[in-house]
């Protein structure tokens, strides 16, 4: 799931800096501010999954 997820960040991130030209037509700012959000979201996936395996919750035993 983490390789998913840094794959997922690095197209994230080099479809911000392509958007980064391209501005939006109505509040004329970089679409890449927009696309921002995809790498930034799944930095924090992966950062919420490692913590998931390095502390478990008590509660959880295989429970999907």
């Amino acid at each position: 799931m983490i390789i998913f997820f840094s794959i997922i960040s690095v197209y994230g991130f080099k479809l911000t800096m392509a958007a980064m030209d391209t501005t939006s037509s109505t509040l004329q700012l970089p679409m890449g501010l927009y696309y921002v959000v995809i790498p930034v979201s799944f930095v924090f996936s992966i950062y919420f999954v490692v913590i998931d395996i390095l502390h478990p919750s008590p509660g959880s035993k295989g429970e999907v």
